[in-house]
């Protein structure tokens, strides 16, 4: 009988946020995963084996949602440091 790994991830807001890739790479999921394994610059040994595991699996298959793209948004606001320039304003 074949075996499966099944990874599903979530999305904040349910919205990517990266600049021009959909669907994201399964490298950022794998860079996410050592990530959260890693104590500091150790990854211990059962995460260790884990990943190698993973890493030599056959490429995934990558189901995701129907994607439509969103626009840009631009946000300015004023710098209120007014301590720098001793509260002048001007």
């Amino acid at each position: 009988m074949p075996h499966h790994f099944a990874l599903t991830i979530h999305l904040h807001d349910r919205r990517y946020h990266g600049a021009s890739e959909w669907p994201p790479s399964p490298a950022r999921v794998f860079q996410a995963l050592v990530a959260g394994a890693a104590q500091g610059r150790r990854v211990p040994d059962d995460a260790r084996r884990a990943l190698t595991l993973l890493e030599g699996l056959a490429a995934p298959l990558i189901a995701v949602p129907h994607a439509r793209r969103g626009q840009r948004v631009a946000m300015f606001v004023p710098n209120n440091d007014l301590d720098a320039v001793d509260g002048d304003p001007g």
